[in-house]
């Protein structure tokens, strides 16, 4: 799980939004922009990172530039709230080696809006998106096609136990000591208390098959007819040299635990082409 779910995040952990456009006919961008290239040598497993919206901006902290361009665009159909990288074409190898230190700051006319969280992350798709244009000289366009999926259904009987339409937010003492990750739209997800045990707050049905589907090998597209976010706990306990059947069985395994199923289809997949991305300018 730890290879499969947390490489996928990696720092794909933005909030993107799908309410109408704001302030129309003007162009959103954030006020002060800085970027610099983190080029500290500490090991991968002992760097401090961090990535996400702030009270007053949004900021990545030793991580690769494809962060940027990977929060600042969501599939635009299937309602999945971020882009698996399987999705994601001609992206240059920098933009997933070369590590940055972003700090980007609101200004004070748009600072209500961005508080407020109805409406940031909109702002934030908006922001993003003008920012590399302008620092990266970026050019994309999406493309759909048509590919082999697993369509994710409700098994026969429903939901089970292990899955609940979420209630509340975890509180500081569930999040107390441990190694939390953030989704897009706001989910979290963090190890259960055994080995191989994961807890996921609040996460759309959308948004888990995105998540699961390298283990998966291909697309996952909700059809399970649920709305809202859903806390959920499953197993998976991955060993290396697992082969893609031995993996795909185990996702099996643990969704049926949920009381979800997979069924193999073909169905259209958003991709998201990068025509054209420069290293990006600093100060």
């Amino acid at each position: 799980m730890k290879r499969v779910v947390l490489a996928v995040l990696g720092g794909l952990l933005m909030l993107p939004g799908t309410m109408g456009a704001q302030n129309a006919g003007t162009t959103m961008a954030f006020d002060v922009v800085s970027i610099r290239q983190n080029t500290s040598d500490v090991p991968p497993d002992k760097r401090e990172v961090g990535a996400g919206p702030t009270a007053d901006g949004f900021h990545i902290k030793n991580l690769p530039a494809g962060v940027l361009l990977l929060s600042a665009y969501a599939p635009s159909v299937g309602g999945a709230a971020f882009f698996n990288p399987q999705q994601i074409t001609g992206m240059p190898d920098w933009m997933m080696r070369d590590r940055y230190d972003v700090d980007a700051r609101v200004g004070a006319a748009d600072m209500a809006a961005w508080q407020d969280p109805a409406k940031q992350p909109e702002m934030l798709h908006a922001m993003l998106q003008q920012m590399l244009e302008q620092r990266m000289k970026l050019k994309v366009h999406r493309e759909m096609k048509d590919v082999p999926v697993y369509e994710l259904t409700v098994a026969k009987g429903g939901l089970k136990g292990a899955a609940q339409p979420s209630k509340a937010a975890p509180g500081a003492d569930t999040l107390k000591g441990a190694r939390v990750q953030t989704l897009p739209g706001g989910a979290v997800v963090m190890p259960g208390s055994k080995p191989g045990e994961y807890k996921v707050y609040n996460a759309t049905m959308a948004s888990l098959g995105v998540m699961l589907q390298n283990l998966a090998g291909r697309p996952i597209q909700n059809h399970t007819g649920l709305d809202g976010g859903y806390d959920l706990t499953f197993q998976l306990d991955e060993e290396p040299g697992m082969s893609r059947q031995d993996m795909g069985a185990m996702l099996v395994d643990a969704l049926g635990e949920l009381g979800l199923k997979l069924q193999p289809a073909k169905g259209q997949v958003e991709t998201l082409v990068v025509d054209h991305a420069e290293t990006p300018t600093e100060n």
